[in-house]
């Protein structure tokens, strides 16, 4: 959502423009596949089993796989915006792939 030209309040950010994909990072690659598998043969129902499926098959985060899964492998931010600075509850997928999930204060964590 956008007030006055800048981001304020719920919204998702994804930062397509910072270069590449996070897909040069294996394990994103490996869940992009491995949901690309399941669509293609279509053998898991719900959101919740895809991502309990593919962390299972490759033991990492329901977290990290549930992002990708959702936003493709791509950093963004999900969450409150004030004033175009990100404030309040929020996740963010960076470019190595990590996630962190909490409050937000000026653009910090």
């Amino acid at each position: 959502m956008f007030s006055h030209g800048k981001k304020h309040g719920q919204g998702l950010y994804i930062y397509k423009s910072q270069g590449t994909k996070i897909g040069e990072s294996d394990i994103t690659e490996k869940i992009v596949a491995k949901n690309e598998e399941i669509n293609k043969n279509q053998t898991e129902g719900t959101l919740t089993d895809r991502v309990m499926s593919i962390c299972e098959q490759l033991k990492v985060s329901p977290k990290l796989v549930q992002c990708v899964v959702e936003h493709g492998p791509f950093p963004f931010y999900k969450g409150e915006f004030d004033n175009d600075v990100k404030s309040g509850k929020g996740l963010m997928r960076y470019k190595d792939g990590s996630v962190y999930e909490g409050q937000w204060k000026d653009t910090r964590a």
